[in-house]
């Protein structure tokens, strides 16, 4: 599985598209702290970045092993 390159932040959807899970599980591993804290628009909204696409990847591979 390759990791596309966005070339900058993405919303919690698109974040949630290309790492394979909801955004509801985005959410989630925000919560338990699997993931570090993401910046956020001046709005609130959440911006993820490739890191945080890649360690997304990565707790899906782990749930799914």
């Amino acid at each position: 599985m390759t990791v596309p390159v966005t070339h900058g932040p993405v919303a919690i959807g698109e974040a949630a598209r290309l790492s394979g899970v909801s955004a509801r599980m985005v959410r989630h591993y925000e919560g338990l702290g699997l993931l570090s804290a993401v910046a956020r628009t001046d709005s609130g909204y959440r911006q993820y970045g490739d890191a945080d696409i890649h360690t997304l990847r990565f707790i899906c591979l782990l749930y799914t092993s």
